[in-house]
């Protein structure tokens, strides 16, 4: 497709059934461009140093705040405290794959596994690893609102807030009785991860890795 094509479209409410005579056409115009027309810098794009101290200052929260102080911040990050255990155990309004309702013994074992007394039980900086779910409770069993409800059910997984990539800081916080599930601070937001996914950094990998410079990939399959 070369230059550039005007499309116009006219909706006459007339024909749509409005009886009134008097209602003005309404015009649409969609401009369709080709990409050999569209314009792209053509000098290199220079990130203002300001940006990229903001952006190591976020990005390394949990290792460059005390644990403590983060812990007293915790109500500011995005995400459900341990205290949403108790409410997930008493709703049992939750569904599962099989579009049907977790059982009061299915969610017993979610929460049982969580030590609510000792919170928090760990408190250790640390990384993550590989690719990973940020889950609002330790589970990968997707709960999902009533699939008679319009625009719920499956793919929509309450459980699921966000993705966390590798090489994220993080502050581990809190391990299930399992050993399967860290609750996290992130750099945004917090949750369960799976402990597979996360490992501790010790000083003397936090202080070297945190000053390095950072790339961006401008293509695939780079190793």
């Amino acid at each position: 497709m070369t230059g550039c094509q005007l499309l116009v479209v006219f909706f006459c409410f007339g024909i749509l059934g409005c009886g009134n005579s008097n209602k003005e056409d309404v015009t649409f115009e969609i401009a369709t461009f080709s990409p050999e027309e569209l314009q792209y810098p053509t000098r290199e794009v220079l990130i203002p140093d300001t940006y990229k101290t903001e952006f190591r200052k976020n990005f390394f929260l949990p290792w460059e705040e005390s644990p403590s102080k983060l812990m007293s911040s915790l109500k500011s990050f995005p995400g459900k405290e341990l205290s949403y255990l108790q409410k997930y155990l008493d709703d049992d309004a939750w569904y599962g794959e099989n579009k049907k309702t977790h059982t009061r013994e299915q969610r017993e074992e979610i929460v049982n596994n969580i030590s609510t007394e000792n919170f928090p039980n760990f408190l250790k900086q640390g990384i993550v690893i590989a690719h990973t779910d940020l889950r609002r409770i330790p589970t990968n069993r997707p709960g999902f609102d009533t699939y008679s409800k319009a625009g719920e059910g499956y793919p929509f997984d309450y459980f699921q807030e966000t993705n966390l990539w590798a090489n994220t800081p993080v502050l581990l916080v809190h391990i299930s009785k399992d050993k399967l599930w860290c609750y996290v601070i992130s750099p945004y937001y917090k949750g369960w991860v799976s402990t597979h996914d996360v490992a501790i950094a010790n000083e003397d990998f936090r202080e070297p890795w945190s000053r390095k410079n950072f790339c961006l990939p401008l293509s695939d399959d780079i190793s």
